[in-house]
């Protein structure tokens, strides 16, 4: 059986679904990956530019709320946002719950290059998700 990981954040426009897209790329299918958030209002527009950027399938990236995941069992639970501390995740079970902020890159779309802030969101993530899969492939998470 395929472990579970949830990405949560407050919107699940962004970092949720940039974190679901990055792992899904990583663990090649070898984990079941939802991401949720406090409200869905639907992807950000440039969070699934930045994806393809970098060859991240955006196709099965979908804007949910918790009560809309098919699952409430999880091996790993990684909260992306100041705020959504594991209070808010009372409804699901998660065997290891990771607290990981990220700055919103949509809260400065007001700044000059509102693309830039998206990448180096996404650059942040990815790097933080790589280090997390290779720990947890040797077994020491």
């Amino acid at each position: 059986m395929k472990r579970r990981i949830l990405f949560y954040c407050e919107d699940n426009a962004t970092r949720s679904l940039i974190a679901e897209g990055i792992f899904r790329k990583l663990c090649q299918d070898t984990w079941e990956v939802y991401s949720a958030g406090r409200r869905s209002g639907g992807p950000h527009s440039l969070t699934l530019q930045v994806l393809e950027e970098v060859q991240v399938d955006s196709s099965r990236l979908v804007s949910k709320t918790l009560d809309q995941l098919p699952c409430r069992h999880f091996d790993l639970v990684l909260t992306l946002s100041e705020g959504s501390e594991t209070h808010e995740l009372a409804s699901i079970q998660g065997e290891v719950v990771i607290h990981l902020p990220f700055t919103d890159p949509a809260k400065n779309e007001s700044s000059a290059e509102p693309t830039r802030a998206f990448q180096q969101v996404r650059d942040q993530i990815f790097g933080r998700l790589s280090v997390l899969f290779h720990r947890i492939e040797a077994h020491e998470i």
